[in-house]
């Protein structure tokens, strides 16, 4: 979350309840890219972090595929355990550079990018075992979570996490859970190699088992 989940407040959550993976503040893979010196030290303070915090993921946001490998390239560099594409900020100023969640109304750029994040991380656009996931929204104005979660899913990510409301809804409505318990098919993104404890716990809960290779 940007300017709360920074590098202090996480290996404080680290000490005193260790979660199961931490993830940084979103990030501008642009900025990463194209800053000058100064605006990369700035920006990479976003991305500081401790030994105790791991896994740690770097959360990227970018509409640029090229920007998005580069990025990916770097953090790998830096030694993150995975990268966290963000397709859900509603902020106006991100969704005018197409990023966050404008990238639900582009399907096929926002595949495009996530096949970028792997090669830049490690090495392959298509590896079923890179550590990319994404985080984004039921949909864009309405909730088109039946054909916008297939286009994310034909990408092998890690692993998704879905805010339970539209871009239009931005944080102002409740959550819709029950859209994101018990009526997807989630078994289509899980397999042995990617399910994580709190997955495997989420599926226990709502009687999902993981796709068998």
């Amino acid at each position: 979350m940007e300017d709360v989940t920074d590098v202090a407040f996480r290996t404080l959550i680290a000490r005193y309840g260790k979660p199961d993976v931490a993830f940084t503040e979103f990030t501008s893979a642009d900025g990463l890219v194209r800053a000058d010196e100064k605006g990369r030290r700035q920006l990479r303070k976003k991305l500081l972090y401790s030994d105790i915090e791991r896994p740690i993921v770097a959360q990227l946001f970018s509409a640029k595929p090229e920007y998005m490998r580069e990025a990916s390239k770097m953090v790998a560099e830096m030694g993150f355990d995975g990268i966290d594409i963000n397709m859900g900020c509603p902020v106006n100023e991100v969704v005018r550079q197409q990023c966050g969640a404008a990238l639900i109304q582009n399907p096929a750029l926002a595949r495009e990018v996530i096949r970028a994040a792997k090669e830049g991380f490690y090495g392959s656009p298509t590896s079923p075992e890179c550590p990319v996931s994404i985080k984004t929204r039921l949909g864009y104005n309405e909730d088109t979570l039946e054909t916008w979660l297939p286009e994310l899913l034909s990408e092998n990510p890690s692993a998704i996490t879905i805010h339970a409301r539209t871009r239009k809804e931005m944080s102002d409505v409740a959550a819709h859970w029950e859209r994101v318990h018990g009526r997807l098919k989630f078994e289509t993104m899980c397999n042995t190699r990617c399910c994580t404890r709190r997955l495997l716990s989420a599926m226990e809960m709502s009687k999902i088992s993981p796709m068998q290779e």
